[in-house]
């Protein structure tokens, strides 16, 4: 019986890695090539606007600027697109289905758990919104200089136009520098509050072992739970 149990258990596993598989060539691949016809319908589109506009938006805006909108800007939209019904459905059923589970084992302790959820993603926006990095005014500083070639060299204008390039590639590390500082401080954040949700198991757990309201089993389980669910809500962040 026990032999049994054990292969029918394997042949579950089994079973179920193979449609992990299948699922994850899906999401990898099919997934991917979703993203490259909403970005190609998207550009489409923004190139039928830009046609559409007139003198006033051109003498007001780069044309560096509006090729960042229509390359990397329309990547990153394509890329939560349609990356993010997939990650939100499978983080949405991990955290539910490890709600219920840690409920079973220790209610207030896991009300305590997920009342760091909230906070985390505060801070975690708050955050996540210095993470813009414009590339779109160095772009217009290189166009304006390679199609201004004849110009400059009728005028011996280089070391002018080097200059002008110095100082946009300075502005433009400047930004990214700050960029890096804002990433730093978001992973940091997310860090210290996967560091605040184990304290809190570890503390308040603890406390609970010791006065007899959980047992030393279902605390180790529990960790093991938390982590699933800590790493959910990590790559949601």
């Amino acid at each position: 019986l026990t032999t049994g149990i054990v292969l029918k258990l394997a042949g579950i596993y089994f079973v179920l890695r193979i449609i992990d598989g299948a699922a994850q060539y899906f999401m990898s691949g099919i997934g991917h090539i979703m993203g490259v016809h909403i970005e190609t319908d998207m550009r489409r589109d923004a190139f039928d606007h830009l046609l559409l506009l007139d003198h006033t938006y051109y003498n007001n805006t780069k044309v560096g600027t509006i090729m960042g909108r229509i390359t990397n800007d329309l990547f990153d939209v394509t890329e939560f697109a349609h990356h993010c019904p997939e990650e939100f459905f499978i983080a949405g059923i991990k955290i539910a289905a490890s709600f219920v589970i840690l409920c079973q084992a220790n209610v207030p302790l896991t009300l305590v758990v997920f009342a760091c959820v909230p906070l985390m993603g505060v801070v975690s926006v708050k955050l996540n919104r210095k993470l813009r990095v414009q590339i779109g005014e160095l772009n217009s500083t290189i166009e304006d200089s390679l199609l201004g070639q004849r110009v400059v060299k009728a005028f011996a204008a280089e070391d002018m136009e080097r200059e002008k390039f110095a100082q946009g590639n300075r502005d433009f590390e400047q930004i990214k520098t700050l960029s890096y500082h804002a990433m730093a401080a978001f992973n940091t954040s997310t860090r210290l509050f996967d560091g605040l949700m184990y304290f809190v198991v570890i503390l308040a757990g603890g406390l609970s072992l010791v006065y007899g309201a959980i047992s030393a089993g279902d605390l180790v389980a529990y960790v093991l739970y938390v982590s699933t669910l800590i790493a959910t809500i990590r790559r949601i962040v």
